[in-house]
């Protein structure tokens, strides 16, 4: 079968240079030789190659030359007492603010959504999620007592957690290294000359992070 369209490849091949070569060629590139660009663009145009417009949309697009009217959107799910009470809890507000920024950056934009909402279950969040095509999900902000496995359909989904909880499913997680810390400050009283010392910590916090804290100053 002939081939229909020549490409830059095609082109390349004849000229006996690299494609990136003929690539700025085609774009009138002062990097070139005037003389270079010349050869190949007169070669081209014997060859018969013209420009795909669809394939230079996509460049475009890549290169973010073009806005995205509708940018596609990740969930960012979470369940507390309140819609925004973990708003007021150490560095949760910094979790969301990240995970929004990060998103605006890559073309994303972030939406929350809550547990607790009137009338929200597991099955009517994944129902949402589906009939909008959100397929991007980031697990946040899930209180202690309401550690509850999240039974999505989680093939259709690309998900991450930030923190320990709900402990399942068991996804990809972002969070402090707890045992390494721990670690480093006994390390660091060690060096100090201390032989006897003592750690305290509230049993909950512990449990919140699978017994990382008590892991680390064990070990």
């Amino acid at each position: 079968m002939n081939k229909i369209r020549v490409t830059l490849a095609d082109v390349a091949r004849e000229a006996k240079v690299h494609v990136t070569t003929v690539s700025l060629a085609m774009r009138n590139h002062p990097r070139l030789p005037e003389e270079t660009r010349n050869r190949i663009r007169q070669l081209a145009e014997k060859m018969g190659y013209s420009p795909d417009p669809f394939l230079q949309a996509l460049v475009a697009y890549r290169g973010k030359t073009m806005n995205r009217r509708n940018p596609p959107t990740l969930a960012y799910v979470t369940n507390w007492k309140t819609r925004w009470g973990w708003q007021k809890t150490t560095a949760h507000p910094e979790f969301y603010a990240g995970a929004k920024a990060k998103a605006r950056e890559l073309g994303f934009n972030l939406e929350h959504f809550w547990l607790g909402e009137p009338g929200m279950t597991q099955e009517r969040l994944d129902q949402i999620l589906n009939t909008r095509g959100i397929n991007g999900v980031v697990i946040a902000s899930h209180m202690r007592e309401m550690d509850r496995a999240l039974q999505l359909d989680w093939s259709r989904f690309s998900a991450v957690k930030i923190d320990y909880f709900p402990h399942e499913p068991k996804l990809h997680n972002v969070t402090n290294n707890q045992c390494d810390v721990i670690r480093l400050a006994m390390q660091r009283l060690i060096a100090g000359g201390y032989r006897r010392i003592g750690f305290v910590m509230h049993r909950g916090w512990d449990h919140s992070v699978d017994h990382l804290w008590t892991a680390g100053f064990f070990v």
